[in-house]
């Protein structure tokens, strides 16, 4: 499941005929699906009309062809649903929700806010756990209680915290559901331990790369996955910029894409684009990375 970055031009516009370009590059890599407007889509930064310009285009480009999520998250419930309505609306076959950030939340209350929204919305609710971002950590046994809700899902966990997902693993949770990692660099481990899947932002830029590590892994083929996560962890270190603290993965990622014309080197304001010595650093190693994954049989 790919975050997909949103393509913005010149003038902090999205860029549509970058959308375009972006997804059926996607789908060509052979992902099994398309979550736009998280964390790697800057959706906090995108004003709310930006935001449903992008469903409407998306939702009819996709088709029905793969799974289309879309991130719901904000602070104010009356906004959220207004976006879930209209994704709904628009094609998406569900949506996700991180807690509201800014004001810290107790437990109680977050298993009855997400209750509430899963009440309210007409397609499924995948959870968010991004306590790093939103202060808020979705304690494991809240994720278990809102797992028997009929239309809570799943969860996207982006805490990069193993011991959080085998706590979850121990709860036994019921079978259809769904639970995702963010962080590329433990897909495989996560992988391992249980987990459904990723939602790994590098499949903008490779998406067959990571269709193929996860295929490697269903197929217990231990060659191909240690291959496929040697240049997974490359893709953080070289085009996230991992050894860099002033560094941003997102700066990274936007960077490589303008390199291949996938979309323009443009972040939402007020942040910086990498400059273009570090863009032709990424260059070599976007180059690097594909002839490396040309030669993995």
């Amino acid at each position: 499941m790919v975050p997909m970055v949103t393509p913005l031009n010149d003038q902090q516009q999205i860029d549509f005929e970058a959308v375009e370009q972006l997804i059926e590059h996607m789908l060509k890599g052979g992902v099994h699906g398309i979550f736009i407007l998280g964390t790697t889509g800057e959706a906090t930064s995108l004003s709310y009309a930006h935001r449903k310009a992008l469903i409407q285009h998306t939702g009819p480009l996709l088709a029905n062809r793969i799974p289309f999520w879309v991130g719901i998250s904000d602070t104010a419930t009356t906004e959220l649903l207004d976006l879930a309505d209209f994704a709904a609306a628009n094609g998406a076959d569900a949506v996700v929700a991180a807690p509201p950030y800014y004001v810290p939340m107790q437990q109680k209350e977050l298993q009855q806010y997400y209750t509430y929204i899963a009440n309210h919305v007409a397609i499924p609710l995948y959870l968010y756990n991004y306590p790093s971002l939103t202060k808020v950590e979705i304690a494991t046994e809240t994720v278990k209680k809102l797992s028997e809700h009929p239309n809570i899902w799943g969860l996207k966990d982006s805490s990069g915290n193993l011991p959080y997902l085998e706590e979850l693993l121990a709860f036994k949770l019921p079978n259809d559901f769904n639970w995702l990692v963010g962080p590329e660099e433990l897909l495989f481990e996560s992988l391992s331990m249980g987990a459904h899947g990723g939602v790994n932002g590098g499949a903008n830029l490779f998406p067959s790369l990571y269709v193929g590590a996860y295929e490697a892994h269903c197929q217990k083929d231990t060659k191909k996955s240690l291959a496929y996560k040697q240049l997974i962890d490359q893709v953080g270190a070289k085009i996230y910029r991992g050894a860099y603290p002033d560094g941003s993965f997102l700066k990274g990622l936007k960077a490589a894409l303008a390199l291949e014309v996938l979309c323009q080197n443009i972040l939402t304001h007020p942040f910086d684009a990498y400059s273009k010595t570090i863009q032709e650093e990424i260059g070599a190693a976007v180059a690097e990375i594909q002839n490396q994954m040309a030669a993995i049989k």
